[in-house]
Parts: structure tokens; C-alpha cells; sequence
């Protein structure tokens, strides 16, 4: 979202239905797409695409500085610095203040506003968890009085200081369910997480509409964390699933399944409800233990947000819409585990990758390097690619061994190319390129907050430069330019020139090289240093192993080249000397690069 540039300094992000919506330091709130998809007066228009600052019917005070926010399915809730409550259903229109109390002098102290699929919430001291119906402004008015109503059972607040439990009632409260952390709006129910490491929850209708006790809520015992793990700390949700995690790398998801087995059980009555069959929670391998500090759930993906600033990405695409952040079908998807359908439809991350999940890369080249490996990459033959790429799509088995190969060299990534440490030895957190503070998702998109470091990033560009520089290519026998492929789809490489030889003139003036394409087609028979990456003909066989051999300088030789758009031609390292003119990069016998003589002596 290049125009959020100048709009200050962004401290919150999340994702509607339709729309993203962000707050800046200085309490203005800005959206982009439109909040209610469903609306016949709400239209997608160039205008959405940039953020608009939601309205007020007033002027900047305290009233209107958005402390904080929440975004819902077709509604923004917002909480001032001075505590008043806003809702906005259209960001063309004005802002609603909600009066919760119908009217009432009482004063309110509101912590939080939480805007759920299809009902508003907030968290107000000593009252509880109020919800409400989603506001429909009428015109001319700014205050909006709504009946809300409140769950009883989340009014408890533990004293503080020389503070006492108020009666009996009160501390029984509060040994029974605790204080309310924090809480979501589900598409049925409210989950809410207390102090006591317990979730509980409530259906919203029947709260709503009174057909239950305002105290009534449903612990759901089996979301307790086990003894010697530390208590559950933190809950996120939306639509129709949620996640309770604690701060020992424990964490816990269900959905509305789940609740719904506990709602129906607590309802028939009996001891069943205390049963732990079929209701206990799904623990997912690739979120344990992985240092996860926020979950995101859009309608059918999820994201995972680890404490070193990565993104890990779960679930089903829908429409292949490219809501994982791992690339459409044309920029690499299919290389970081994604299955298309044929034709139209939903897409879904191979098993290996739905258990594990697959981490979003933002390097620009690694980002350019996938488009240029998903049009063709070094097979400049398009027979061989095309029959590539279809055991790609129809072997799942032979997507996965390929997939692997890209995994391993994204992870060298980090490491390859990321400054190591200071002066003193030390590991600090400014050596990341990029590192995310926050995930969110949406119905079917997804956004982070990012600290990007110009420095570190320039220092990587530079390091790659000094070995396989962004440049043009030129014939060197007519010394003609070919295009400068820099920042261009891949898909739009200039064909394979025949036996004339490509000269990159900024890498070596003497380093000039022409490969045939079977030649290419065989380079990315490299793999890792074990294995090779399998060709369509060995879709039955796993990786072939190569005793003593080392072509991580050729993975990487061979790969980073593309991220800058430089043809293939130079960083091929299977070639042999007759295909070689002058000075360069030599193959040795033991299928590695070896600097040649002259380069040894420029150096």
C-alpha cells in the first residue's frame, strides 16, 4: 500500500470483509476498499484503492483522536482518547457516536471496542462484555443511543492496591471465571479469555435477544493449557475460528464446531458437558513451539506471526485470489507449495506445507526471482519447461521434492545474506531487512505492519551486485544492447538468442557464456547438497543422491542471478570450457565453481 506513505506513522492495522483499515500516531483513522461488499450503495472505484480518512461530523478534539480500533466484517468500530465510541458503516459517510446505555447519566469507562461478522462489542470496566447490533446511521444525527446488552459473567475486575472484593458473590466471580483479558466476535459466539488462563463463551443471538441468562456462559475446559505449560494468555478470532495460545510456544485452535458441541451439550444439561470427547481442541503441528505471538484468520486462511518477524501462512485461498502473500499462479505460487485448480476455483497448500505452513518472503529478490523461475527460469527450450511444470501440476509428490529445494535456499537466505552481528559479536534485531510487527487478514486478503531497514536492505543489494549485478546483457559480437529485464516480469525475457554468445559486461568484461538449453534444462538438476531437484522422468523416484558433491555455489550462483533479471546465461554453472571465451568461471572436476586464473590474478 504505497500510499500510506504520508499519512504518519501507522501504529495499527486490520482487515474487514472487503476493506483494510489503518490508525495512525495522531488518532486519524484511514480505510481502503469499501466496508460493506454487500451494499448496493457501496461501489469499488479507483478512489478505493487509496486511503480515505474516515469523517466526523465535528472537528479534531478528544472526542474524535482514536485511541483505538477494531475493523469487522462491514463496520469499523473506534474508541476516542476521551472514551466515546464511534461506528462507521461506509467510508464516504460520517461517524456514529453509540450511546450504550439508551440515554442512561451513567458514566462509562470503555477499555475497548471489538467489531465482529455481524455485531459490535465492547469491554467496559466493572459492566462486562457489551454487545450490540452494528449502528445504521440515520441522517443528521451524530449521537446513536442502542440498547446494548451485556454479558454479566465478564464484569469481574480484580482489586488492585488496598482494594477488597466487593461480597461474596464478587470473589466467587473471580475464582470461578477471573478478569477478562480480551475477547472476540465469532459469526455466532463471543470467546472471551480470562486471567485464570480459561476460555468461555457465549451465542450472540440468544445474549441478544434475552433468550438466556446474562450470566450464562460455557467454560470450555479442554482450551486450558496443561499443567507445567503456563496459563493461556491470548486469544484472536474471526468468523469462524479462534486461537488461544500461551507464552510457552502452546496453542490451541477451534472453530464453530467446537462450540457448537459445547453450546448444544451445556444446553441438553447432564454431565455431558464436563466430556472431553470429540470437543477438544486442534493442536496444528506447524504452529507449535515456534515462538507465535499473533494469529490471523481470514474466511478459509490463517496467518501465524513469530516473534522474530516472520509471517507463516495456512488454509485455503479462495477464488486463488493470492491471499497467502506467497504469489499467484503465474509469480511462483505453485514453487512455495500452492495447488490451482485447472481452471477456476479454490487453491490450497500441498500437504507438507498445510502441516507446516510456508513462511511469506518480502525481499524484492527473492520476490523476482519466483516470477522468473515460474516463466520458464533458465529453460529457454519451452518443450522442457512445459513438460516441467506439468509434473509440477499433475504429481503432487514431485511438487513437494521441488518445493523443498525452494524452502531450503529461502531459509539460506537469512543467513547467506544478512549481516551477521556488529563489532562486539552481537545479534541485533537491525540486521533484518524486513521484520513484522503485525499480521492481519481479511475475508480473502491479508496485510502486515513492517519495519523495513534501508540500510540492511541497500547492504544485501549491494552484496548481491558485487557477485551477479542488476545489468543489461549485450551480444558481445555486435555489442548491441538487449533489453534491461530489471523490475520486468519475467514473462517478458527476451528468447534464448541462439549459439551467439550474452556478455555481462559489469560482472567480468572477459565472462562470456552461451549455453544450448539442454544445458540449462540440466542445471536445475541441482539441489541441495545431498540431492539433486528430480526431472519429470523421476516423478517416481525420490532425489538422487551425488556422493561428494557440493553445488551450493551453484544454487546460488545459479539462482540469485534471476532475482535482478539478468538472463540466465551468466549464472548457469554447467557449461563446458568449449562453450567458454576468455575469462570467467571454470567447472571442476568435482562439479563445483572454481575461480579461473584470471580472476584469481584481477582480484
Amino acid at each position: 500500500m504505497a500510499e500510506a506513505r504520508g499519512k504518519g506513522i501507522i501504529v495499527d492495522l486490520q482487515c474487514g470483509g472487503w476493506s483494510t483499515t489503518f490508525l495512525n500516531s495522531t488518532g486519524e483513522l484511514y480505510g481502503t476498499g469499501i466496508l460493506d461488499g454487500l451494499s448496493r450503495d457501496q461501489h469499488l472505484s479507483s478512489h478505493s484503492t487509496r486511503p480515505r480518512q474516515l469523517k466526523f461530523y465535528g472537528g479534531g478534539t478528544p472526542d474524535t483522536t482514536i485511541a483505538q480500533f477494531s475493523a469487522g466484517r462491514c463496520h469499523v468500530l473506534g474508541l476516542s482518547d476521551s472514551g466515546k465510541v464511534w461506528s462507521w458503516n461506509d467510508f464516504s459517510g460520517n461517524a456514529v457516536a453509540i450511546d450504550l446505555l439508551a440515554g442512561s447519566s451513567e458514566a462509562l469507562r470503555v477499555k475497548r471496542v471489538v467489531a465482529g461478522w455481524s455485531c459490535s462489542s465492547a469491554y467496559v470496566l466493572g459492566k462486562g462484555i457489551a454487545i450490540w447490533t452494528p449502528v445504521v446511521p440515520v441522517a443528521g444525527e451524530v449521537d446513536t443511543p442502542v440498547q446494548a446488552s451485556f454479558i454479566l459473567s465478564t464484569r469481574y475486575k480484580r482489586p488492585t492496591g488496598n482494594e477488597r472484593e466487593a461480597n461474596a458473590e464478587t470473589e466467587k466471580l473471580g475464582s470461578q471465571v477471573g478478569e477478562v483479558l480480551n475477547h472476540v466476535v465469532l459469526e455466532d459466539y463471543i470467546v472471551f479469555l480470562t486471567d485464570l488462563g480459561k476460555a468461555f463463551a457465549t451465542r450472540i443471538f440468544d445474549t441478544l435477544v434475552g433468550l438466556q441468562d446474562p450470566c450464562h456462559v460455557v467454560e470450555l475446559t479442554t482450551f486450558m493449557a496443561p499443567d507445567g505449560s503456563g496459563p493461556m494468555s491470548y486469544i484472536q478470532g474471526s468468523f469462524r475460528n479462534f486461537a488461544v495460545f500461551n507464552a510457552s510456544g502452546l496453542v490451541y485452535q477451534g472453530n464453530n464446531e467446537h462450540l457448537n458441541r459445547w453450546w448444544n451439550e451445556d444446553r441438553e444439561g447432564g454431565d455431558s458437558v464436563q466430556s472431553t470427547a470429540l470437543k477438544g481442541p486442534d493442536v496444528p503441528v506447524g504452529l507449535q513451539n515456534r515462538n507465535i505471538i499473533s494469529v490471523a484468520f481470514g474466511d478459509w486462511h490463517m496467518h501465524a506471526l513469530t516473534a522474530d518477524g516472520r509471517i507463516i501462512s495456512f488454509g485455503h485461498d479462495p477464488r486463488s485470489v493470492g491471499c497467502f502473500g506467497l504469489g499467484a499462479r503465474y509469480e511462483g505460487g505453485q514453487l512455495r507449495g500452492v495447488r490451482y485448480p485447472i481452471i477456476w476455483g479454490d487453491s490450497y497448500l500441498i500437504d507438507s506445507a498445510t502441516e507446516t505452513g510456508r513462511t511469506v518472503w518480502f525481499e524484492p529478490e527473492k520476490l523476482n526471482w519466483l516470477k522468473f523461475m515460474a516463466s520458464g527460469g533458465t529453460y529457454l527450450d519451452e518443450r522442457l519447461f512445459l513438460e516441467w511444470a506439468d509434473s509440477m501440476r499433475t504429481s503432487e509428490d514431485f511438487q513437494k521434492q521441488v518445493n523443498d529445494e525452494f524452502e531450503r535456499w529461502g531459509e539460506e537466505w537469512h543467513t547467506k545474506w544478512e549481516p551477521i552481528g556488529n563489532e562486539n559479536g552481537e545479534d541485533e534485531l537491525s540486521h533484518r531487512a524486513y521484520f513484522a510487527i503485525s499480521v492481519v487478514a481479511g475475508g480473502s486478503h491479508s496485510g502486515a505492519l513492517m519495519l523495513v531497514n534501508d540500510g540492511v536492505l541497500a547492504w544485501q543489494r549491494e552484496a548481491h551486485g558485487r557477485l551477479l549485478p542488476a545489468t543489461h546483457l549485450e551480444h558481445s559480437e555486435e555489442g548491441k544492447e538487449v533489453r534491461d529485464h530489471s523490475g520486468m516480469l519475467p514473462s517478458k525475457l527476451e528468447p534464448w538468442p541462439g549459439p551467439g554468445s550474452l556478455r555481462c559486461p559489469l560482472l567480468s568484461d572477459q565472462c562470456v557464456y552461451s549455453p544450448a538449453p539442454q544445458e540449462l534444462y540440466q542445471a536445475l538438476g541441482r539441489g541441495s547438497s545431498a540431492t539433486r531437484l528430480p526431472r519429470p522422468g523421476e516423478r517416481g523416484h525420490g532425489p538422487v543422491a551425488h556422493p561428494g558433491h557440493r553445488p551450493d555455489e551453484a544454487w546460488e550462483y545459479g539462482f540469485i542471478a534471476p532475482f535482478y533479471g539478468v538472463q540466465a546465461e551468466v549464472s548457469v554453472p554447467t557449461f563446458t570450457p568449449s562453450q567458454r571465451t576468455g575469462g570467467g568461471l571454470e567447472l571442476g572436476d568435482d562439479d563445483q565453481l572454481i575461480p579461473s586464473p584470471e580472476d584469481e590474478s584481477e582480484e
